[in-house]
């Protein structure tokens, strides 16, 4: 099947469209906390620490994140993991001078990234089929580097016109924004994980 009889199929748009939207702060928050840590004349050394607790955070909270959605479903964990990531933001944004809440925020925001990717790969069986796995997964992937570009382009327009923490702002809102749409369409919501060997 083609990639656009693909997008035609019941909830595939609103599905991987919500999961692009969603995953672009992944692209976006360590750029745009950097250069809002630079506005307030905070050096690189902190900068840098800052988008390291960023990361490493978002590599240990992911996995649990992951076993969370395998026990309990995409909907909550995903809606609940979002407002939290968006919490860490806003603490960043709220306190850019003080680096306790920087890296307090920085690890919130980390370890609470929504698993949107983990969770669209899980649902692609149900909404394409087990026939067209192979294209869908081979759309995704396509589609997985629009976060990468798209991501620093949107950081960089926003501080063109308004402080960085204009940035990290939208990538909260981005990240909201993309999470509803996914964890609100049908196929989110029913899903549920099913025990396999260990």
């Amino acid at each position: 099947m083609s990639y656009a009889g693909l997008l035609r199929k019941p909830s595939v748009v609103r599905a991987l469209g919500g999961s692009l939207v969603g995953r672009l702060p992944t692209a976006m928050t360590a750029l745009a906390m950097t250069l809002t840590l630079r506005e307030q004349g905070t050096d690189f050394r902190f900068a840098g620490l800052a988008t390291g607790v960023l990361a490493v955070s978002g590599a240990l909270g992911g996995p649990l994140l992951g076993r969370m959605v395998d026990r309990w479903g995409q909907t909550h964990v995903l809606v609940v993991s979002a407002l939290l990531s968006c919490l860490g933001l806003v603490l960043i944004v709220a306190a850019p001078s003080s680096r306790g809440l920087v890296l307090a925020g920085a690890v919130v925001c980390g370890a609470s990234t929504p698993p949107l990717e983990p969770c669209l790969r899980t649902l692609w069986p149900v909404l394409v089929g087990q026939e067209n796995l192979r294209q869908a997964y081979a759309l995704d992937a396509a589609a997985q580097e629009l976060v990468f570009i798209g991501g620093p382009l949107i950081v960089a327009a926003a501080v063109a016109v308004a402080p960085p923490e204009a940035a990290l702002v939208l990538a909260a809102v981005l990240c909201v924004a993309g999470v509803l749409t996914l964890a609100t369409a049908r196929p989110s919501r029913e899903w549920r994980g099913e025990p396999g060997p260990r």
